[in-house]
């Protein structure tokens, strides 16, 4: 007899690990408290890159010294809302520690095993689907204001090389080669290829959950109160069993997981974007442009621009600082853009102190799987996490070290 899945959480992660079940003819039922692709989900508003490089932590050695400045700096891409600091200290002091050059080598491992066949995982999933239409192979850029900032972006280039990760590097005139567009004020750049984006994440995911659904997925729209082995309580009252539950509620994941006695550490890191609806101007291939800390994306319709980071809770509404930056940034790199609309939002990032995402069962809860925090690289590893969450349920053998992801490293 087929068993019974209930994976709450309907983003990115939550429906690969649907579709990945349904293919093998699992009964699953998606949880949400709202439809896949809606703009109060993560999945929603990101950068839309598939950021197979993307293995380097925030935590790095040398970190520590330079916060004071990135807080009190107004073109710095840090923010925090100070009165959120007393509730960020729990999350914080872990996040420093782990910038050792010891945790840095065993951190960086661990994410390039989730990343570095992300492309070829998004492009099994989609296939055949909807959304594979959304799916842009290409490079991804990383354009800098001068050499000083190159040179200061070093180690991030020496550990992504390391994992085979090359890039090409433009200096001067030859930044013209890459988009004539592009201001003087920058010269310098670093280009990987091998790279994908997404031109448009919120269809993107509801052409996957269009799939999950023609397979026999069911969904339920509500809210998940509470948690046990292998049934959960919604928000009306209603309960619901099932033979394994998989948590993947991102940053909301801290209640479900005292339900469940063990500290998840999960922290919101805001992350903001501004589609520029009709821009005249859009890069080949996402660029991010690193005195802003965002990425700039073509997308269908425009050029999306996401990024940066503030720590403020769930909570708090959006800031406008964030916003600010965003624009000024890229005003500076395309002076000439125009476009017919603006639009913002604000998204919550799932991450934890060490930059690694929780995967795998709970301790004293065999039948409940963990799978969330994935900090900035959500969109990049939900296949990858859909695929080992599946094979984690169905018992099949993988050769993946789920060690550096185990649920109880916080405890």
């Amino acid at each position: 007899m087929a068993i019974k899945v209930l994976v709450v959480g309907a983003g990115i992660t939550g429906v690969s690990i649907g579709a990945n079940l349904k293919r093998y003819g699992t009964e699953v039922t998606l949880v949400d408290r709202v439809l896949p692709g809606d703009a109060k989900q993560t999945s929603y508003g990101n950068a839309g890159m598939i950021a197979r490089a993307a293995i380097v932590p925030i935590s790095t050695p040398g970190l520590l010294k330079k916060i004071p400045k990135m807080l009190f700096d107004s073109q710095s891409p840090l923010f925090v809302k100070w009165g959120y600091i007393p509730k960020l200290l729990p999350w914080l002091i872990p996040f420093l520690k782990s910038a050792s050059s010891d945790k840095l080598v065993q951190i960086v491992g661990a994410l390039d095993s989730l990343t570095n066949d992300s492309v070829e995982q998004h492009v099994n999933l989609s296939h055949g689907t909807g959304a594979e239409k959304f799916l842009q192979k290409g490079c991804f850029g990383f354009l800098y204001p001068d050499e000083k900032a190159f040179v200061d972006d070093e180690l991030g280039r020496r550990l992504k090389s390391s994992y085979g990760y090359h890039y090409t590097k433009f200096t001067g005139t030859d930044i013209g080669k890459l988009d004539p567009n592009i201001s003087k004020r920058y010269s310098c750049a670093a280009v990987f290829d091998n790279h994908a984006w997404i031109t448009d994440p919120s269809k993107y995911l509801e052409a996957l959950f269009d799939h999950y659904r023609s397979l026999g997925g069911k969904f339920v729209r509500s809210e998940v109160i509470d948690v046990n082995n292998q049934s959960v309580t919604f928000k009306n009252g209603d309960i619901m069993t099932a033979d394994k539950i998989v948590i993947a509620t991102g940053a909301w994941s801290n209640s479900l997981a005292r339900k469940l006695k063990f500290n998840s550490k999960i922290e919101s890191e805001r992350g903001y974007h501004v589609f520029f609806k009709g821009a005249n101007i859009s890069p080949p291939f996402p660029l991010m442009i690193s005195d802003g800390k965002f990425i700039a994306t073509p997308m269908e319709g425009g050029l999306r621009c996401a990024g940066v980071v503030e720590f403020g809770g769930l909570k708090a509404g959006p800031s406008i600082a964030p916003i600010n930056l965003i624009r000024q940034k890229i005003r500076d790199v395309y002076p000439n853009l125009e476009f017919e609309e603006e639009k913002t939002w604000m998204g919550h990032r799932p991450s934890t102190p060490d930059s690694l995402p929780l995967i795998g069962p709970v301790d004293g809860y065999a039948d409940v799987i963990c799978a969330f925090g994935a900090q900035h690289i959500g969109l990049t590893v939900g296949p990858k996490i859909g695929s080992l969450v599946s094979d984690l349920i169905l018992g099949r053998r993988t050769n993946f070290n789920l060690n550096p992801f185990r649920t109880n490293r916080f405890s």
